[in-house]
Order: structure tokens, then sequence, then C-alpha cells
């Protein structure tokens, strides 16, 4: 779903309840869009000859023990994500 979609679609009903599922539905859209992107980048940039995996997971690991300093990053998420991103490289 595009964001004029979501737009149209939010703008054309009175129902409370649908504009926030169409508002849902494009974030959630989008959040699913943006994390097959970076898989996708870790796949083609691990594949990359010369390219120090290794060092990506020692920095990955590191990310992922130390805990965001934004306020509004969620810490058990942001744990999640590096996470998948390091079982990308194993």
């Amino acid at each position: 779903m595009k964001i004029v979609d979501i737009v149209d679609a939010v703008r054309g009903t009175a129902d409370i309840d649908k504009k926030f599922e169409y508002v849902i539905t494009g974030l959630a859209t989008a959040s699913v869009a943006n994390m097959n992107a970076l898989l996708l980048l870790i796949d083609a940039v691990q594949s990359t000859p010369g390219f120090d995996k290794a060092a990506l997971k020692r920095n990955l690991e590191e990310q992922q023990a130390t805990a965001p300093t934004s306020k509004d990053v969620n810490g058990p998420m942001y744990s999640q994500l590096m996470g998948l991103f390091l079982s990308r490289l194993t």
C-alpha cells in the first residue's frame, strides 16, 4: 500500500477504527519492506570478495549488547533486530 493510497483511504472513511487500520497496515508494510531490504543488503555485502564478515558480526554483537540511547527506540525490539541481522551472517 502506497502512502498516497493510505491518505486516500483514511480520508475516504469516517470510521475511526478503519482509519487506524489503514495507518497500521501502511506502517507494517513499510516496516517489513525496510527489514527485507536490510536483510538483502547484508546478503549482498557478505558475499562481496574481501568483505570482513567477522568484523561486521563483532560490531553487531557489540550493538546488541549495548542498550540504545535514544528514547524512541524500543530496547527489546532493537535487540531482536540485531539478533536477526546476526543470524543472517551465520
